[in-house]
């Protein structure tokens, strides 16, 4: 995504449950961030589109 949440995937990734956003203190600026985490069948999802676009180039 673009802008100020760029680091965040897009929300039908989330509801598929490929992705995971944990809010998380950063204690230096004492400010919440949002980190994002990949599921383990996210990484079976990401295996599979990866290869798809390694296969089509």
């Amino acid at each position: 995504m673009t802008g100020k949440n760029h680091n965040e995937p897009y929300q039908k990734f989330i509801t598929k449950d490929y992705f995971r956003l944990i809010p998380t203190l950063n204690s230096n600026r004492n400010i919440w961030m949002i980190t994002t985490y990949v599921t383990p069948k996210g990484l079976i999802w990401l295996k599979k589109y990866l290869n798809y676009i390694l296969i089509r180039s």
